[in-house]
């Protein structure tokens, strides 16, 4: 639930028997030919109820559900069928493994793509945090999907003021330059700036003065010195102490900005 990018899924018929026809150790064909057994589970009459209100929910939100594929589609990339043979063949079943290893393969590679695409991949951290919150959640339930977003706002939570959005944004920042925190802040001013312009052009009524006046006072310029200081230190990743020694001073002129812009 709430995912960056839709898993993909792979079907492994163990133990099949060996008499089946040639062409159903294919990857392809082996999914084509599950998916054509399985194609009244949407039936009105003979399908599957459960399936069936899952393919209505999918209606009632503008996707069209003609068949089970469809519905498939809903929650995963891709789909595909391996056929693992029963023991006595044992190069057939080398052959399957092979591809089931292939399969695998190609799915975490086309996952990865994906994320990377819509810059979503997951660190190290972040990933075993994913994990043992999964792990967590299925130990107390089945029924309810995982919620990724959930997670991730628990690690890394939504600032509550504006102030806090700018100090995420430049410390991320921070993560891929080598500059000190005082040009990080310089650098974000004329971005800042738009920003704030752009919200009050779009959402705001009246002047871009007065929205403009109201944002960055109270939640920059007003007590600037504090403020700049809890910043440098946070992107110095400096040790809090009562002393200001050393600690460069950022100008947060963002207002002046706006109104020349």
């Amino acid at each position: 639930m709430n995912q960056p990018a839709l898993p993909h899924a792979i079907i492994v018929l163990n133990a099949t028997d060996v008499a089946v026809a040639s062409e159903q150790w294919d990857v392809r064909a082996a999914t084509v030919s599950l998916l054509q057994a399985n194609k009244d589970s949407l039936d009105r009459v003979n399908g599957v109820p459960y399936f069936r209100q899952l393919a209505d929910q999918w209606r009632a939100r503008g996707k069209q559900i003609d068949t089970i594929e469809d519905l498939i589609y809903c929650y995963y990339s891709t789909f595909k069928v391996v056929r693992v043979p029963i023991k006595g063949r044992y190069q057939l079943l080398h052959d399957q493994v092979g591809r089931l290893h292939d399969t695998i393969a190609s799915s975490c590679e086309a996952s990865y793509s994906s994320k990377r695409q819509s810059r979503m991949l997951s660190t190290s951290d972040e990933l075993n945090l994913y994990l043992q919150s999964a792990f967590t959640h299925f130990s107390r339930t089945l029924d309810e999907p995982f919620n990724f977003v959930e997670v991730s706002l628990t690690s890394n939570p939504i600032p509550d003021t504006f102030g806090g959005h700018i100090l995420q944004l430049a410390v991320a920042v921070r993560e891929h330059c080598s500059r000190n925190p005082a040009f990080v802040f310089e650098k974000l001013g004329d971005m800042v700036a738009s920003c704030v312009m752009l919200d009050c052009v779009r959402y705001r009524k009246g002047t871009l003065a007065d929205p403009m006046t109201n944002l960055c006072a109270d939640s920059v310029i007003q007590d600037s010195q504090k403020t700049s200081l809890l910043r440098t230190r946070a992107l110095s990743s400096l040790p809090y102490n009562n002393s200001a020694t050393n600690i460069p001073h950022v100008n947060f002129e963002w207002a002046p900005t706006i109104a020349s812009t």
